[in-house]
């Protein structure tokens, strides 16, 4: 999410672990690195949309582009709701750093990554509950609750999904 500090547009976004505010810059790209990727953000016409890539092994792999523009609570509100119903919902998707590598689940791949390398590898479907609680530091009875709610859903758990 875009967010202003002092008239100042900031990025933050926990789901690709940027927890902290990340300045953007007036013009041009900027390249953020971090322990596991560079990240490149380049403001686009208006400087109301900015786009995010992520880079590794000099591979540019555009991931998706931020709106500048504020909106008001029902707007917000609306989009928060609507949310809920996106595919990435519909399945177990965690993130997070450890030392200097990124865990990453989606569905039952899980990824780990660092600078220099990425591992992959399935998680079978009847081992997720204690994968996810070892592998993100989430109590089991947490994690088995989360994926009852889903299965309630009619969601398959088992399902990967690529990013």
């Amino acid at each position: 999410m875009l967010i202003r500090i002092d008239g100042v547009w900031h990025l933050l976004d926990p789901g690709f672990l940027i927890v902290n505010p990340i300045q953007l810059e007036a013009e041009g790209e900027q390249e953020i690195h971090t322990a596991f990727n560079r990240l490149i953000l380049k403001p686009e016409k208006n400087r109301d949309r900015v786009s995010l890539s992520s880079m590794r092994k000099g591979v540019k792999t555009y991931r998706l582009t931020y709106k500048a523009s504020p909106v008001d609570e029902s707007e917000f509100f609306k989009a928060w709701d609507a949310s809920f119903g996106w595919d990435m919902m519909k399945y177990p998707l965690l993130t997070r750093t450890s030392d200097s590598k990124q865990i990453y689940l989606n569905g039952t791949r899980l990824q780990i990554s660092d600078r220099d390398s990425v591992e992959q590898r399935e998680i079978r479907a009847d081992a997720l509950i204690t994968g996810i609680a070892a592998e993100f530091r989430i109590h089991p009875f947490l994690v088995e609750r989360a994926v009852a709610l889903l299965k309630q859903r009619g969601e398959r758990i088992g399902k990967t999904t690529r990013r």
